[in-house]
């Protein structure tokens, strides 16, 4: 089941981001703040312009997905919802994990999204889901890259 997130759902999307966190490059250059994790997604919870779900299976919290929607900075008129956050544990994962992000997309067109970003991170199982972010009809638009400084 996919759901809005509740403040009683704050610590298991904390507990799920550190375990993203650890998947990725980044880790090893930004450290991962429960306590940020936990007041950003706790004022998400209650801005009419974010989103947070959470995927649901026999009451246990095995995913999450966030973001927020706002008009794209060179078309005022143009919305657009934009993924913050998505991530299902690995234990849990298969194509039933995509209806966090099908669900992400219905929350942005109810609220005026023309467009809808989402992001994958690059590893061994990027293929796979650029593999999957096309059939859901998404294209790849550029990389972003980043430097220390």
């Amino acid at each position: 089941m996919i759901r809005l997130a509740n403040i009683e759902d704050i610590p298991r999307i904390v507990e799920l981001g550190a375990m993203f966190h650890c998947s990725t490059v980044i880790k090893d250059i930004i450290p991962y703040d429960p306590d940020s994790m936990a007041a950003m997604v706790g004022g998400m919870l209650f801005d009419p312009a974010r989103v947070v779900m959470v995927m649901e299976l026999n009451g246990l919290i095995v995913g999450g997905i966030g973001g927020f929607i706002e008009p794209i900075y060179f078309n005022h008129s143009f919305m657009s919802a934009q993924q913050l956050f998505w991530f299902v544990a690995p234990e849990y994962r298969s194509l039933k994990s995509l209806r966090l992000l099908d669900a992400f997309c219905e929350w942005g067109t109810d609220n005026g999204a023309r467009i809808v970003w989402t992001a994958a991170k690059l590893g061994k199982k990027f293929s796979g889901m650029n593999r999957m972010l096309k059939r859901k009809r998404f294209s790849m638009l550029d990389a972003t890259y980043f430097k220390e400084v």
